[in-house]
């Protein structure tokens, strides 16, 4: 994989990056310089591109324009198979309506997370990141079972299962009452913080913008 070498301290950098869909206008986002246990608020109104930013970022979009170097490798530069591999061990995602692989129980859909990451798993190493989550009772129950808080909590834990280095959130706590906003911002934060993650929240709700010391608007 390409490397650059002069990317030490950070651990996302992107520059002059831009993304076309057909018939519209291109998108042109700012450079980003995000440090090493530094957490990231990219805010912005509706339409501006900021989901298409975090899949550019999170490499579920193919770079058009630009680079994005996560951990010095630069995403434009992988094919598919090096791209799904990079991802599943250096990224985690977070998403507004998380989905899960239904066929499995919740402690299975961690495992499956940390072998795509890892290419190993540990029940025992995914039951505790359930306990620090306070969900680990559900561990055998399937997820069409868990309240919509209990699967906003898998989805944090299904995001840190093969301890990336970088953790994508896309509107985290938009639909959610103040009371949950602030339960999700602060495991987010918490447990980033214990798996030593950066955490990089995409969101247009201004509740979170006295929450964040480094952020970029679109």
């Amino acid at each position: 994989m390409p490397f650059m070498s002069d990317s030490a301290q950070a651990i996302l950098c992107t520059s002059s990056l831009s993304y076309n869909y057909p018939g519209q206008a291109d998108l042109h986002f700012p450079d980003i310089s995000c440090m090493r246990g530094h957490h990231l608020l990219i805010t912005g109104n509706s339409g501006v591109g900021k989901t298409t930013l975090l899949h550019l970022l999170s490499g579920l979009l193919h770079v058009q324009h630009g680079q994005v170097v996560i951990d010095g490798i630069r995403l434009g530069e992988l094919n598919q198979k090096e791209l799904d591999r990079f991802r599943g061990s250096h990224v985690g995602l977070v998403f507004q309506q998380p989905r899960f692989v239904s066929a499995l129980s919740v402690v299975d859909n961690i495992l499956a997370a940390q072998f795509f990451g890892t290419g190993s798993s540990s029940r025992t190493k995914a039951v505790v990141l359930l306990e620090e989550l306070g969900i680990a009772d559900k561990a055998d129950k399937m997820t069409n079972h868990l309240s919509g808080g209990e699967r906003q909590r898998l989805a944090i834990a299904r995001a840190l299962a093969a301890g990336p280095p970088l953790v994508f959130a896309d509107e985290p706590t938009s639909s959610l009452d103040d009371a949950n906003a602030d339960m999700v911002y602060e495991l987010l934060v918490k447990e980033a913080a214990r798996n030593g993650a950066t955490l990089v929240v995409v969101s247009h709700d201004q509740r979170l913008k006295s929450r964040f010391q480094y952020q970029i608007a679109l």
